[in-house]
């Protein structure tokens, strides 16, 4: 049975809330077709950045930043205790961003919102809540990117692009 619910208290739910994959909110400002589109694209070229930063507006706008059916750690209440059966780590979305930031050919207004977006990363208090749930002090930290690259990644967006709406509407970096 699934439903259209969210993703707090996961674990503890009789039904699955899948409703979020066909009714979730997948764009607010960026343009963004809606999932199964995305989704058709990233199968079709994994590596097209608009598409990959439409994943990243799903992760966001529909609770996925923090969210992990599997945790190494256990607990009561954890789904999964075994092995991870996925090589590598979760796809966050500070990845995304900064592969996209990386690629010197990505068209303007994707680069633009990648470099907003990653900057949005530490608002408002400093610390990456895009990287993903972190089960120790230490990888918390190591998911953290220094304040002169995040002070760079504004710069850059000032200066590069400064008539784009993501440049207009950032005020600050954290």
């Amino acid at each position: 049975m699934t439903t259209d619910g969210g993703l707090w208290d996961f674990a503890r739910q009789d039904a699955v809330p899948a409703g979020v994959f066909r009714k979730g909110r997948w764009s607010d400002g960026f343009p963004c077709p809606a999932l199964a589109e995305t989704a058709t694209t990233l199968a079709r070229t994994p590596a097209d950045a608009r598409a990959r930063l439409c994943l990243g507006d799903f992760y966001r706008l529909n609770g996925f930043d923090d969210f992990a059916l599997y945790r190494a750690d256990g607990g009561e209440m954890v789904l999964g205790a075994g092995p991870d059966g996925f090589p590598g780590r979760t796809l966050g979305r500070d990845a995304i961003y900064a592969s996209i930031i990386a690629d010197k050919r990505a068209a303007a207004d994707v680069r633009a919102y990648a470099l907003y977006r990653a900057i949005r990363c530490y608002a408002p208090s400093g610390y990456n809540g895009c990287s993903g749930p972190s089960r120790t002090m230490e990888e918390l930290e190591a998911a953290q990117v220094p304040l002169s690259t995040r002070k760079a990644w504004f710069t850059e967006l000032k200066t590069r692009y400064p008539n784009s709406q993501w440049a207009k509407s950032l005020r600050f970096y954290w």
